[in-house]
């Protein structure tokens, strides 16, 4: 059974324009280790994200728009309905949707660098990991 993953947004972004541990985690996984989980408002806010100006380069270097590079992350994701009754007291209000996601989709962890979410360490058996902890758990190489 693959480990459900909750990657928040500033992974999902270093995972398409960038070239570190978050790229070498989604370019290597298969859905037979891990099924990415997401959900439509942290769609939109990756969308959001990616529209800003200064990913415009980046993306078209790649030969993606800020709509192509969302639709590869759908396609490579389970959709599911965030957990809207879940509530915590939290650093940032902008990550209770990842939270949400992640209890509406029973998430096994979720993947993130934002210490305002590293600091809860886990909620509901969902362990909070740094990218290179997961890269770890999948036994991948970062070159």
């Amino acid at each position: 059974m693959p480990l459900r993953v909750v990657a928040d947004t500033n992974f999902f972004v270093r995972a398409l324009v960038g070239n570190g541990i978050p790229a070498a985690i989604y370019a290597s996984v298969d859905q037979s280790m891990v099924m990415l989980v997401t959900s439509v408002p942290m769609l939109a806010e990756l969308r959001r994200i990616l529209s800003q100006p200064e990913f415009d380069g980046q993306l078209r270097s790649h030969g993606m728009t800020p709509e192509s590079a969302v639709a590869l992350v759908a396609a490579a994701c389970e959709l599911v309905e965030p957990d809207r009754q879940f509530d915590l007291a939290i650093r940032d209000e902008n990550d209770r949707i990842v939270l949400q996601t992640a209890v509406g989709g029973n998430a096994d962890l979720i993947v993130t660098g934002d210490n305002d979410l590293l600091v809860l360490s886990g909620i509901q058996n969902i362990a909070i990991v740094r990218p290179s902890d997961l890269l770890h758990t999948l036994g991948l190489q970062h070159e």
